[in-house]
């Protein structure tokens, strides 16, 4: 990807000077979006103490980063069960098993993922078509609004409460019958659960809806088959399914932790998560289709109303249209005719087919760690009489 310094100078030298400003707000909103990745709690933090990441991630920075990583999601449980005074039965190896494997991962995402990848361009596609360079800066300010870290942190609470009451529901002792340290660290595993959840959430619902009342760009004809609408919807579709896998990654270390206790309360943790998953996606798929429906009948309306318009001209002298005028009227009609019949949404959409998938993985992996239950609760009862 090209540096900022060279997107500038190209600019400068091939847009049309009324175009700079919006090309550069519209950066700025690919940039803010993106940057959610590191307005998140640990990765922020990560970024203030090591003076954030350089501009090519080099082996030194990736090491301290994911050591320093390791050592904040371990401090957690180490401190809770130092206060609880709890070191006797404390399950270490639960605990290093689930650090590692978190660490192991944002290392390599980190270390795999461009400061901003190709969904990105793809998810802003049809933010690009954008007519008014004050909206993409509404937008904008909305983005950095919604994404701020104290927001971020408040609202991914109040997400992974309800999963923790729902799992208590389920069995009100559950939490109490495994160790005060592995409750908390499958409590910050919530978080940062609820931390995925919440910015598909948004970013679907919330920045997209708003974008729905601006004017765009689209194709005259057809306004659903403009490019930029396919490729943000699979985008998003891409988006989904990675929030449906994002449930079964989380729902791993969960289950770890919480093995020790109760079956009841293991399987309403992770049936709440799966539910939460359920909710998001189908939340967010009738979002994105009502935005994209929006978008494109307020640019039907506004053709049709040019083109009536045209057509209204031609009115008072209906009579005396030479053949010239009148095959001219003919063919706006027609025209008006295919507009006023184009589809809200384009022809070819794999926006269902990613929401199935991505209700299908939570699903399958819930499926799982029941099945996972059910048979290391058998295998205790025969080993343990």
């Amino acid at each position: 990807m090209a540096s900022d310094n060279d997107t500038r100078s190209r600019s400068t030298t091939s847009a049309p000077p009324g175009e700079l400003g919006l090309e550069a707000s519209l950066a700025d909103l690919g940039r803010a979006i993106h940057a959610v990745a590191h307005t998140s709690l640990l990765p922020r933090l990560i970024d203030v103490v090591l003076r954030h990441p350089p501009e090519t991630f080099t082996a030194r920075w990736l090491v301290a980063a994911g050591a320093l990583d390791a050592a904040v999601r371990l401090l957690i449980p180490v401190v809770v069960t130092t206060v609880a005074g709890a070191w006797a039965d404390a399950p270490l190896w639960s605990w290093a098993i689930v650090d590692l494997y978190l660490t192991a991962d944002y290392v390599i995402s980190t270390a795999t993922h461009p400061r901003q990848p190709p969904i990105m361009e793809d998810f802003l596609a049809l933010s690009r078509t954008l007519e008014q360079e004050a909206d993409v800066r509404r937008l904008n300010r909305l983005t950095r609004r919604w994404l701020r870290l104290p927001v971020r942190v408040a609202l991914s609470i109040l997400l992974a409460a309800p999963i923790l009451a729902m799992s208590m529901i389920a069995d009100p002792r559950g939490l109490t019958s495994i160790h005060v340290g592995s409750a908390a660290m499958a409590a910050a595993v919530l978080y940062e659960f609820s931390e995925i959840v919440f910015f598909q959430f948004i970013a679907t619902t919330r920045l997209l809806r708003s974008e729905a009342r601006y004017s765009h760009r689209l194709s005259w004809l057809s306004p659903a088959d403009t490019p930029g609408i396919p490729r943000m919807l699979h985008a998003w579709g891409t988006l989904a399914v990675l929030g449906g896998g994002a449930v079964v990654f989380y729902m791993l270390p969960v289950i770890l932790l919480v093995a020790p206790g109760t079956a009841a309360f293991l399987v309403g943790l992770v049936a709440a998560m799966t539910l939460s998953g359920y909710l998001v996606t189908i939340a967010s798929y009738v979002s994105v289709r009502s935005s994209v429906r929006a978008i494109v009948r307020h640019h039907k309306q506004r053709t049709l109303e040019r083109l009536q318009h045209r057509i209204d001209g031609f009115g008072p002298r209906m009579d005396e249209l030479t053949p010239p005028e009148s095959q001219r009227l003919q063919g706006l009609m027609a025209t008006y005719a295919a507009v006023r019949d184009a589809p809200l949404m384009p022809r070819s959409s794999e926006a269902g087919s990613h929401a199935l998938a991505a209700l299908a993985v939570p699903g399958i992996g819930f499926f799982l760690a029941v099945l996972a239950e059910v048979y290391a609760e058998r295998l205790l009862t025969q080993l343990v009489p």
